[in-house]
């Protein structure tokens, strides 16, 4: 019921270690119900160009689940 079978985007960057706090969110959200989209997306530091362009293709991904 309420947010069970709801679709999911987790992303995010971080400075150290190896983003293990989004596996950790991504597995409390499966865990509450959420389909999350490709198990989140992190960046490591101030994203460039690329990871721009990793973070448009991520949004894209969850307006497809979401129609």
């Amino acid at each position: 019921e309420g947010i069970k079978n709801k679709i999911a985007g987790a992303f995010g960057s971080y400075d150290w270690g190896d983003g293990q706090w989004m596996m950790d969110f991504v597995e409390r959200l499966k865990k509450d119900g959420f389909g999350v989209v490709e198990d989140g997306l992190t960046i490591h530091l101030t994203p460039g160009d690329e990871e721009k362009e990793q973070c448009r293709e991520y949004g894209k991904q969850i307006a497809e689940k979401v129609k």
